[in-house]
């Protein structure tokens, strides 16, 4: 997957946009996908409007999938679940507000915030 991402990047230094999304799509992967718009915030003026629209659309599938939140709810799961000496007090405060921030969106972090009390 590397090589791809190489390769994109490569692409995108030559400003050849529209390759170098499609080595970024074919790779299937929504974090590297995230990294190279992040990376080219001018991407949308380089695509024809049907590719644009697509990314668009793309990027709120992902928003919606939810998926961050996903991958923070694992983390701390998993942090909680092989805890045995107790979490410094700044990382559970750090814990507990993005949990609060979360819980807005989120119903799992409800949960998991009662359990961090």
């Amino acid at each position: 997957m590397s090589q791809q991402w190489n390769s994109a990047l490569s692409l995108l230094k030559q400003e050849k946009y529209s390759q170098s999304l499609q080595e970024v799509l074919q790779m299937q992967d929504d974090l590297y996908f995230l990294r190279f718009v992040i990376l080219c915030p001018e991407l949308l003026q380089h695509l024809d409007r049907a590719t644009a629209q697509e990314i668009v659309h793309k990027l709120e599938g992902i928003k919606s999938s939810r998926f961050q939140h996903q991958i923070i709810m694992g983390f701390y799961k998993g942090v909680l679940a092989g805890e045995r000496g107790g979490l410094p007090m700044k990382t559970v405060s750090v814990m507990k507000d993005t949990l609060k921030y979360m819980a807005r969106e989120e119903e799992g972090a409800i949960e998991l915030l009662g359990t961090m009390n």
